[in-house]
């Protein structure tokens, strides 16, 4: 953990919580004095769906643990991370760099589509 923060510029405390919010997000097993990937990390190498449900709980975690911005309707975030899974499928099936302006043309489609 010391060699780790001086690594990236954390406290060792910082680097010990984020690595227990990995093994519970199942990113990491611990076994013995060695680290393999998690449950979650092999399900994502045989299932291209298991990667979108992954995303789209990250994004509406996302949502509930920060507060929404001010300056959006009550809904937008909520409609965001629905329409994810869709813009995600598009990253994916580019193989490549999107711009920034076609992604976020998709996803204000998909959510007036939505509505």
């Amino acid at each position: 953990a010391d060699r780790a923060a001086a690594d990236l510029g954390l406290t060792p405390e910082q680097i010990r919580a984020d690595w227990d919010t990995a093994r519970l997000a199942g990113l990491v097993e611990v076994h013995g004095d060695s680290a393999r990937p998690g449950w979650r990390l092999r399900a994502w190498d045989r299932d291209d769906s298991a990667v979108l449900r992954g995303w789209v709980a990250l994004f509406d975690a996302w949502s509930l643990a920060l507060p929404e911005p001010e300056a959006h309707e009550t809904a937008a975030v909520a409609e965001a991370v629905s329409a994810m899974p869709q813009v995600l499928s598009f990253l994916q099936l580019s193989a490549g760099p999107v711009p920034v302006e076609q992604l976020l043309d998709l996803l204000q489609q998909r959510v007036i589509e939505l509505r």
